[in-house]
Formats: C-alpha cells, structure tokens, sequence
C-alpha cells in the first residue's frame, strides 16, 4: 500500500490530533486544541468550519458527526451541537464541572459524553441523552475521571477510567 502526505495550509497553532470521516469525501478534524477542519474533497483540502473555541479558550477534546449534518464538540465543561454540517454551532454548559474528554452516538438520538475534572483524577461523569444532544443528564458518576466511551450495540457499552479500568454496561449506562 502506498500512502502520500496531504498538506494543510492553516496558519494556527499545533497539528491534527482527532480525525472522522462521514462518507468517502466529507470529513473533519482537530487542528491545535481550538479549531475544526472540514473536508468535502476526501483531504485534498481543508476549510476551517468552527474557531469561535479560540476566543473563550476552550480546548476541544473530542468531537463526533452522527451524520453530514449533526455533529457534537465537547471539552472543558462544554458541549456544542451544530445542525448544518459545522456552520453554526449551539453551546450547553455540562452537567457538573469538568473536562469532558470523548463523546460517541450510537443513533441520531442517544448520546454518551464522559470525563472527569481537568486534572482527570476525580470525579468521572458519564451524561447521556436521549434526544439528539438538546438535554444532557448525568448516569453515573465515579471517583475518578472517565477517559473514553464505546457502545458495540444499542444496549452494551465500555467506559475505561482514568486509571485504565474498563466498565460495561448491558441497559445503555442506565446502571
């Protein structure tokens, strides 16, 4: 297989840290800790669709895009939402005080969001929604930070601590 480097012509600070592609042409990514990148093109190029993080110095941990036009950001006690594909965005304050560090959908409607305190060491929150990420409720919180989640069905779900201990779920982390 033979790979080839694609340039991204971006004045900002830092690299590429998160990349996902929603089909074979559209695609975003985290550039430096404040900015997202959206290709139409399959990489060739890359349009900044979202840097208003920058001004309020919030960091971008993760982000995901359910489909072309639902996408979530979440970090340092936020979560954003856009309904067009990154043009605008709505902020939510998260539930509790802490840095959230990964989010994943496993419909267009029930969301997880987990992580912990900026220092990642205590407590850990798990928020779920219900309804395409407009409310967010906590499930379950610990006595350390959660680092990421993975749903492999609508029901069974991991969450892995900040101390590498992994979790599951088989009622969607009601419990």
């Amino acid at each position: 297989a033979t790979w080839s480097t694609v340039s991204i012509d971006y004045d900002g600070y830092g690299g590429l840290s998160k990349l996902m592609f929603i089909n074979s042409t559209t695609g975003f990514a985290i550039f430096g800790e404040n900015f997202l990148l959206k290709t139409i093109d399959a990489g060739m190029s890359w349009q900044l669709v979202h840097d208003d993080l920058n001004s309020v110095m919030m960091t971008i941990a993760d982000f995901t895009f359910v489909n072309d036009t639902l996408g979530f950001l979440v970090g340092r006690n936020f979560i954003t939402k856009t309904v067009d594909g990154g043009l605008t965005w709505t902020y939510f304050s998260a539930p509790g005080n802490g840095h959230l560090e990964d989010i994943q959908f496993i419909n267009n409607q029930i969301g997880f969001v987990v992580g912990g305190t900026a220092n990642r060491i205590a407590p850990g929150i798990l928020l779920k929604t219900i309804d395409g990420g407009n409310t967010w409720s906590s499930t379950i919180s610990g006595n350390i930070g959660y680092e990421c989640t993975w749903f492999v069905t609508d029901s069974i779900g991991f969450i892995v601590d900040s101390y590498g201990y992994i979790y599951k779920t088989t009622d969607q982390g009601n419990t």
